[in-house]
């Protein structure tokens, strides 16, 4: 009994250790872009879908396969880390711990049909099952999976156990990335995966998990961009660019009041130096489209710049319900009828029949 409390001991003083390193990476896969970009989808043609168990969304192979062995990669080269995530209704698939670029050489940890096991996986052939547990856990129950890697030391943790349910010790891979295998296609998706750990700088740039997308909303609500980060990587500053189109030339985007190239009144932004800009249209403005919005974040590793989204306030949605039809014409007769500041559709200060022309125009050219 003493001999096992000092392992006890040892073994959960050494995971200590790894499991205050950095987090790098995080997705629970309810972005309405989709997966992560991060994420390589090399072999299995992965998706999101439809979380089983529970509400919301999960991470899948649309093509399972075993051979050869499905494979969607994180671009973090790491040596000890953590890995964690759910596995939703569980029945046969796993993670790849330290696995070369390509996917055919690494540490293959197994959840399958109840049973926890290792490969050690050569040249893509996965090999003799390495320490396997009895029956842990039923065919499509929900799993709480944490992997742990110290050293030559790989340890597997599930549904918050003290001790490793099962482990595997090998010299073979010291550093590698960090993927995911399913070979069951009706079955088994994974859900609020995190990757902590340490890394070189040159791997561990800042990197976007989704990219900035296109908005249309109504002059009345905050249009947002986002471009996030993967994880906590090292950043030093994050910056938006806008091109006004009387300027056609990017210029930064202040805090507060930013005006185009006639120094008339555009929109009003908050978060210009964080990586999720909102913005709003200024009073007085005398356009709603405005074009190019781009993130730029500097770093260890220099400057990383997004994809470009443009935002539109559309004028037409007059009740700001997000759909052009008969009830925004109501409610712009209704606000003209009552002189209400919001029937002066072509702010010039004054409610006239020209507002009512503008909105017409508008509303019948839509969005």
């Amino acid at each position: 009994m003493s001999k096992f409390i000092t392992m006890c001991i040892f073994v959960l003083a050494s995971l200590a250790q790894v499991t205050q390193a950095q987090l790098l990476f995080s997705d629970n896969f309810e972005d309405s872009r989709g997966a992560s970009l991060l994420w390589g989808n090399q072999r299995g043609q992965w998706q999101v879908e439809s979380a089983l168990n529970a509400t919301g969304k999960a991470y899948g192979a649309g093509q399972p396969n075993n051979n050869p062995l499905t494979f969607s990669t994180l671009p973090y080269t790491v040596g000890n880390c953590v890995v964690e995530m759910d596995v939703r209704a569980a029945d046969d698939g796993g993670v790849w711990l330290h696995a070369d670029d390509a996917g055919q050489n690494g540490v293959l940890f197994v959840i399958a049909r109840g049973i926890l096991y290792w490969h050690h996986v050569t040249n893509g052939n996965a090999g003799a099952i390495i320490n396997p547990t009895g029956t842990v856990f039923a065919v499509g129950q929900t799993l709480r999976v944490r992997l742990v890697v110290d050293g030559n030391n790989y340890y597997a943790f599930v549904n918050g156990s003290f001790m490793p349910m099962t482990q595997y010790n090998t010299a073979a891979f010291p550093t590698g990335r960090i993927a995911l295998y399913d070979f069951r296609a009706t079955n088994h998706q994974y859900d609020n995966v995190t990757l902590s750990g340490t890394c070189d700088t040159g791997v561990c740039c800042p990197a976007f998990a989704w990219q900035p997308a296109d908005v249309t909303t109504c002059p009345g609500s905050a249009a947002v961009v986002s471009a996030p980060l993967a994880g906590n990587v090292t950043q030093t500053a994050a910056q938006w660019y806008w091109t006004p189109d009387d300027i056609g030339m990017s210029q930064l985007v202040v805090e507060g009041l930013n005006v185009n190239g006639q120094n008339q009144p555009a929109f009003i932004a908050q978060g210009a130096n964080t990586t999720t800009l909102s913005i709003s249209l200024a009073p007085g403005a005398q356009q709603t489209v405005f074009e190019n919005f781009e993130c730029r974040v500097n770093g260890p590793c220099g400057s990383l710049v997004s994809t470009s989204a443009d935002i539109h306030f559309c004028a037409a949605d007059f009740n700001c319900d997000s759909v052009i039809d008969f009830f925004d014409y109501l409610d712009f007769v209704a606000a003209f009828s009552a002189n209400e500041p919001s029937a002066d559709f072509n702010a010039d200060t004054v409610i006239d029949f020209f507002d009512y022309l503008d909105f017409v125009a508008s509303f019948a050219s839509g969005c």
